[in-house]
């Protein structure tokens, strides 16, 4: 009887009946007999379909394998033939169907039928296209017949592209110029896509249309231990689930008009402690039997390479068909992985880039990201990286740092610049605090105006943004860019000139200047000497660099050279907030030493208030925040802030007393401009969220006027926006003469926005 029962088993083998998913997952250790695959059945979606709508089949084959996940056990791919005449290679993925529930706010999903294959794909022009299936196993290839389908012209936009007449923005394949709008949503409550649901519907209702999602262990992830979930099956093979769901999140987007950045991995699985995902339980881990005996490992192992573009083939093969992906990113914060060696992530990123490129048949852009807010500049530089990121939480003036990140990316890299995070605090408190929402108002506005590809996207959109109603601040701003030219290949930063007071203002007694540094460490200034004004501005546009370099980084000493003109006796202070290792500061007047003061960093307890260990230098860094200051004569004098130490002093701020002698409007003004239109923001300095949160009064500013440098002469048209509901508070029609434009600003206690176009006699004027 034995012997019947292993001919009849050794029998099903040989007519290819595939292994299903719970042995493929559990049964590593069985003996495999090869068998020719075979296509069976195709059952397509539709037949007949729309531009750029998502054509799907279903895929019923044979074949021996044990893990589906793996292209070198079993490798399905279609093969489409457009209108065109040209030939598109998709690969196909193993699906499993779920039916979702909701329940004491928690989803639960249920399969629902059985395990098998599906392709994606998404008809980019109309026409006829003709397809068949491949699958390859070792045993053999084989190819079905081919079939056909039919797409119908439609008006939907398609993928997301870099503008192809202006590398700083963003359109769509029909060449619509597309501007992000958005927040960071990187994953759900206990109720799933439920809960994703729930936060699109706020976000369309807002002019929300872009966000950013992580697929991490805790969220969406792929790979993963088991310690984490059941659902997780280790190395190599992937989460149903979770894929399920995405596909659920993307068909929710696709409704609601939202685009996606893709977050494809994030820090702490590469940190030895922090978090459930970190590196112990990461499948990765050589002692959970994968090839990385230590995180920095995961970038040059050859092996853990393979694993991952198997990864990233599964993701392009189920999601790349989707619109609605924005950009793929890489990573989230790379730059804080345990024993980050920027040479290895750098030619991680490179070899991964390419790898989505000659696979990703949609041309999907690529990022990354990192915690430092200048990033890494050879990664920045790599042409495989379509999109510049900046993450910051600096407690500063919210507009005063986004505006001079995003002109510092803008200048440099000549690519679209997203803020992909941002806040004022990385832990929260301070945002909680600003029960106004001030620093999200003038975070999103600052960074539209400056150049940005979209506007900053906030962190806090479970424990502030949604609980406070703030998705709301959105709307105006929506409103407001709908029609911003970004396709136009003369759109710059807007040319105006410094506030003035329509009739001179005198200050009564004399006032305090503050310079507020800003800027990368490695990055040299190219001012040799900086000007102060009597109002208590820069004459210069460029930034005082924050870091003071010392002999161990000779190469990178910016200037910190003033011309000061005193009316009295006043004083200067450099506040020096962080030292690294060891530095001393050293303030020259007239070139003589008038202070001069060691900074030594350690553990423990010192006359510093926090001290760190930075394990990439082998350093401790050590927060003091100090006043460090000195008497200056009335009168003009030359001022040197020099480091005699070995490491960097970080300066936060320079105060001069007794210094400011004229008024200046405390505005802020940020825009773009072409040469016969304008957008702006004029922001009253004072309506910032620290202002607020001490209570402190804020004056508003009267009779204040700027003006617009480089327009064509003619007949313009002025509308200002308000910039809580979007709505045109009023507008005026008036000359520009000398191709200078006179901006009078109406009574501002917080912010306005502006915009400006010339008036043709045929057309009623737009923007």
């Amino acid at each position: 009887m034995r012997y019947y029962v292993l001919v009849f088993l050794l029998c099903l083998f040989v007519q290819g009946i595939s292994i299903p998913e719970a042995y493929c997952q559990n049964s590593n250790n069985t003996v495999k007999i090869q068998s020719p695959p075979r296509v069976s059945y195709i059952k397509p979606n539709k037949t007949t379909l729309k531009q750029y709508e998502k054509f799907e089949a279903e895929i019923t084959l044979s074949g021996t394998y044990i893990n589906p996940f793996d292209p070198d056990e079993i490798e399905v791919e279609a093969r489409f033939e457009g209108p065109d005449g040209k030939t598109l290679v998709v690969p196909g993925f193993y699906y499993q169907e779920y039916q979702r529930t909701l329940a004491n706010n928690q989803e639960k999903l249920y399969k629902y039928a059985e395990p098998g294959w599906r392709i994606r794909f998404t008809p980019i022009i109309p026409g006829t296209y003709s397809y068949s299936i491949r699958i390859k196993t070792p045993a053999g290839m084989t190819r079905s017949s081919s079939q056909v389908f039919t797409v119908q012209p439609s008006r939907d936009k398609g993928f997301v592209r870099t503008s192809s007449v202006y590398p700083y923005y963003l359109q769509f394949d029909n060449r619509t110029p597309y501007f992000p709008i958005g927040t960071n949503l990187g994953w759900s409550n206990s109720s799933g896509t439920y809960d994703m649901d729930a936060y699109f519907n706020q976000f369309k209702e807002s002019g929300i249309n872009f966000t950013r999602i992580w697929l991490v262990e805790w969220h969406l992830g792929l790979e993963g231990s088991d310690r984490i979930s059941p659902a997780f099956g280790g190395i190599g093979k992937y989460n149903l689930e979770n894929a399920y769901k995405l596909d659920q999140i993307l068909d929710s987007a696709a409704q609601k008009g939202i685009y996606i950045v893709l977050c494809l991995d994030s820090f702490s699985s590469l940190k030895q402690a922090g978090n459930p995902s970190h590196f112990e339980n990461n499948v990765y881990n050589a002692s959970r039997g994968g090839p990385c005996p230590n995180p920095s490992n995961f970038f040059t192992s050859e092996t853990a390479q393979t694993y991952y573009q198997k990864r990233l083939r599964y993701i392009l093969a189920r999601w790349g068909y989707s619109p609605q992906i924005l950009a793929w990113e890489l990573w989230n914060e790379v730059d804080l992985t345990d024993g980050y060696n920027p040479s290895a992530v750098g030619n991680w990123h490179k070899q991964m880039a390419d790898y989505i490129q000659q696979n990703d048949p949609y041309h999907h852009l690529i990022t990354t990201s990192f915690a430092k807010p200048e990033g890494d500049n050879n990664i920045w530089e790599l042409p495989e990286i379509d999109i510049i990121q900046t993450h910051s939480y600096d407690p500063r003036d919210t507009a005063e740092t986004l505006s001079y990140w995003c002109g510092q990316k803008r200048a440099r890299f000549k690519k679209p610049h997203l803020y992909g995070e941002f806040g004022i605090d990385s832990e929260g408190k301070l945002e909680k605090a600003d029960k106004t929402g001030t620093y999200l108002h003038n975070g999103i506005w600052a960074s539209s105006l400056s150049g940005a590809a979209g506007c900053a996207m906030s962190w806090w959109w479970d424990s502030i943004l949604r609980p406070n109603n703030f998705f709301s601040q959105y709307s105006a701003l929506a409103i407001f860019t709908r029609e911003l030219p970004c396709n136009r290949q003369d759109l710059e930063p807007l040319k105006a000139s410094r506030p003035r007071y329509s009739s001179a203002k005198l200050v009564s007694g004399y006032g305090t200047a503050i310079l507020v540094p800003a800027g990368n460490w490695e990055e040299a200034s190219q001012v040799s000497l900086f000007h102060v004004d009597s109002t208590g501005n820069l004459a210069e546009k460029e930034k005082i660099n924050k870091f003071i370099q010392g002999t161990a980084h000779s190469n990178m000493k910016s200037p910190h050279c003033f011309e000061l003109n005193y009316p009295v006796e006043g004083t200067l202070s450099v506040r020096v907030h962080r030292v690294s290792d060891q530095a001393v500061l050293t303030i020259l007047l007239d070139g003589k030493n008038a202070f001069a003061r060691e900074f030594k960093s350690g553990g423990g307890e010192g006359d510093w208030k926090e001290a760190y260990f930075n394990e990439e230098a082998k350093v401790y860094q050590n927060i003091f925040d100090t006043e460090c200051q000195i008497i200056i004569p009335r009168g003009k004098h030359m001022i040197e802030l020099v480091n005699n130490g070995a490491d960097w002093i970080e300066i936060e701020k320079i105060t001069l007393g007794n210094y400011v002698t004229a008024l200046e409007p405390h505005l802020r003004i940020l825009g773009l401009q072409t040469n016969d239109s304008a957008c702006f923001w004029v922001q009253n300095k004072q309506s910032s969220w620290d202002q607020l949160a001490q209570d402190l009064t804020i004056q508003p500013v009267k009779d204040a006027q700027f003006d617009i440098e480089g327009l064509e002469n003619g007949r313009y048209r002025l509308e200002w926006y308000d910039t809580q509901d979007g709505k045109i508070l009023n507008s005026w029609t008036f000359s520009v003469t000398n191709k200078i434009a006179l901006i009078n600003v109406p009574e501002l206690r917080t912010d306005i926005a502006g915009k400006l176009k010339k008036l043709t006699e045929t057309a009623p004027p737009t923007y």
